[in-house]
């Protein structure tokens, strides 16, 4: 996928017609690459999930400790592959913070002081100047 972008984008020429297909070209290629790293976690993840079974078959561990380890490392999995794909996607890190981060903080409203004196007796003045 990574080297039919790279060679559809080199081949696209840069005209007005053609400038949405690039974009889409280079947002393809940009996501190809974020993907290998999610990739790479989720193919860990199922490696490593594989050791505690082996450690069962040779009976180191009970199977008890077996299922335990092993739906763990299947259950960290799906938010591991996930989160390194929004990490590594600028898009997507950008709009998770947009979307979670800025909620975190509590901003509170600024209060504007107010002096009723003075504008009591703005009003009254304007009053008189009305009349």
């Amino acid at each position: 996928m990574i080297a039919y972008a790279r060679r559809k984008l080199a081949s696209l020429p840069y005209d007005g017609d053609r400038l949405n297909a690039k974009y889409q070209v280079k947002e393809v290629l940009n996501f190809s690459f974020s993907l290998l790293p999610s990739v790479m976690v989720s193919a860990l993840m199922h490696t490593l999930s594989l050791v505690p079974t082996l450690l069962w078959v040779n009976g180191i561990i009970d199977y008890p400790f077996c299922c335990l380890f092993y739906f763990s490392a299947h259950s960290l999995n799906a938010p591991l592959t996930k989160l390194t794909l929004i990490v590594c996607h600028k898009s997507m890190r950008q709009r998770f913070q947009l979307i979670f981060v800025s909620r975190l903080g509590v901003k509170s409203p600024t209060m504007i002081e107010r002096d009723t004196e003075k504008e009591g007796k703005e009003y009254f003045d304007q009053m008189k100047m009305a009349w």
